[in-house]
C-alpha cells in the first residue's frame, strides 16, 4: 500500500484514504526520527562535555 502513496493514486478508488494518511505519517516518521538520532549520536560522539569537537577521532579515522 505505501508504494501506490508514493506512486500517485488516484484517491477516488476503493482505498481507504484513513490508512493512506496513517501509513505517509508512519513513513515521514520514521525517517525524522532515524534522522534526529543519526545526528545525536554523531553530536555525542564527536563532542565532549564542553562542547569541544574530538579531532582525534576523526583523524584516527582517515586514509593514511
Amino acid at each position: 500500500m505505501s508504494v501506490k502513496i508514493l506512486e500517485g493514486i488516484n484517491l477516488g478508488q476503493k482505498i481507504n484514504t484513513r490508512w493512506l494518511f496513517v501509513i505517509t505519517f508512519a513513513i515521514a516518521s520514521a525517517s525524522a526520527l532515524g534522522t534526529l538520532g543519526v545526528v545525536l549520536l554523531t553530536w555525542i560522539a564527536l563532542t565532549t562535555l564542553n562542547h569541544q569537537l574530538k579531532i582525534e577521532i576523526i583523524n584516527s579515522h582517515r586514509k593514511k
